[in-house]
């Protein structure tokens, strides 16, 4: 499923409190629109107009603390459909649009949003090949 939307420059806050803790051992993907001046350690790739730095969920702080420009983050987790339904579940989404495999929505879990079709959402959830990919406000990478 693809969601289209206009997306607008922000921060991007995740309340750590209430992340469920399948969130505390995952993949992480930062998406940033500028190349930092600093060199941060962590791998990075130019994606277009910007960048993505991959960390675990272990190092995401640090990192984050590094970067300006950050427009999204992007958590990997190892597990099955039931994990997904799980996470989703945990996480509270009211689903603004979904399918079997994916939603896009709002969670308390996670701060700034934008809007698809007038519509607050600030994480989009999906189900691919033994992954569960969580993005906020999107998932800005691939699946």
């Amino acid at each position: 499923m693809m969601f289209s939307l206009f997306l607008l420059t922000f921060a991007v806050g995740v309340n750590k409190q209430t992340l469920p803790s399948v969130f505390d051992d995952c993949k992480v993907q930062v998406f940033t629109s500028t190349q930092n001046q600093q060199d941060t350690g962590f791998q990075k790739i130019e994606n277009g107009a910007g960048y993505v730095y991959f960390c675990n969920s272990q190092t995401k702080d640090s990192l984050l603390s590094l970067l300006v420009g950050v427009q999204g983050i992007t958590y990997i987790i190892e597990g099955d459909f039931s994990d997904y339904v799980s996470i989703k579940k945990e996480l509270d989404i009211s689903c603004v649009e979904s399918s079997q495999f994916a939603c896009l929505g709002f969670s308390k879990s996670f701060d700034k949003s934008a809007f698809y079709d007038g519509k607050k959402v600030n994480v989009q959830m999906c189900y691919a090949n033994q992954k569960i990919y969580v993005g906020t406000p999107l998932i800005l990478g691939s699946y």
